[in-house]
């Protein structure tokens, strides 16, 4: 793990932070006693939440992989968290090369900041950005982000596991400005929790309010929403049309042999989608 005490220079460590309690679901280092606690009161909870955390991670690596291959070098994963292993800029320079690719991470919390520019201290071709999604004019005019995005070129636009902690009302304010920025052939990537149809999960619905509290002593809510809800209010934008297989289980989204994570994707109450601008 991180050096306590120097956390602690950094963040505020008597409180939970989102970024750092997903970094230790995917079994990272990024996160201090506070964030671990909370975590694992989720965790204690709902034991599936880590293999949520997995499978929503494989579903970043493979969208990343396909947009990649249909010639995207370009990529803003805004709401990122920690750019640890197995994240965007990795995937996209695997397929592109190292020089070839350009990702601009974008995230509120400045532990993001800080801790990812360590992480991308040799890498020229990335970046990391402290602004609120709520503000995307911010985010599009960032001088970090002109100098790495060039909107007249197709960019990925990654929302992942980002649009569940906002209500209806801010969707559009965070989505819209964004992709009307992109140019045809650019794609927008996003995954959400959400509610079953019948409202039934598998887990107690008890235990799912002890996750949420967690979440929330984090300064955070949580909105969940039906699968055809998140088409709507997420996907469902004039010009814009989604990949196959649609809006899926992120666990099942175009999943291969070598990208797959063990175990069932119904225990995932997360779907994500591609789609791109014609």
């Amino acid at each position: 793990m991180i050096d306590e005490t120097y956390l602690s220079t950094i963040i505020d460590t008597s409180r939970p932070h989102v970024p750092c309690m997903y970094d230790y679901y995917l079994g990272g280092q990024y996160n201090s006693t506070v964030d671990r606690a909370a975590a694992q009161k989720a965790l204690d909870a709902v034991p599936t939440i880590s293999l949520m955390a997995r499978m929503n991670r494989g579903f970043l690596r493979r969208v990343v992989r396909f947009m990649a291959r249909q010639g995207v070098r370009q990529f803003l994963d805004i709401g990122s968290g920690l750019p640890t292993n197995g994240n965007t800029h990795e995937i996209a320079q695997e397929v592109l090369g190292e020089a070839n690719a350009r990702v601009v991470y974008v995230d509120h919390e400045e532990i993001v900041k800080t801790l990812g520019s360590e992480i991308l201290a040799k890498d020229e071709n990335s970046a990391v950005v402290i602004e609120s999604c709520l503000h995307p004019q911010e985010i599009l005019d960032h001088p970090d982000v002109r100098q790495l995005i060039d909107f007249s070129q197709a960019v990925g636009i990654l929302m992942i596991s980002l649009l569940h902690f906002f209500s209806d009302a801010q969707l559009p304010v965070i989505i819209d400005p964004i992709r009307n920025a992109a140019c045809s052939r650019s794609y927008f990537a996003a995954s959400q929790f959400y509610t079953p149809e019948d409202g039934k999960f598998r887990y107690d619905e008890d235990k799912g309010e002890q996750v949420a509290e967690q979440y929330r002593a984090a300064s955070t809510n949580t909105y969940g929403r039906t699968e055809q809800e998140i088409v709507n209010k997420i996907f469902k934008r004039d010009g814009w049309e989604m990949e196959e297989p649609g809006l899926a289980n992120v666990g099942a989204w175009r999943v291969d042999d070598g990208d797959k994570v063990e175990g069932d994707p119904d225990d995932c109450y997360i779907l994500g989608g591609l789609a791109k601008k014609m």
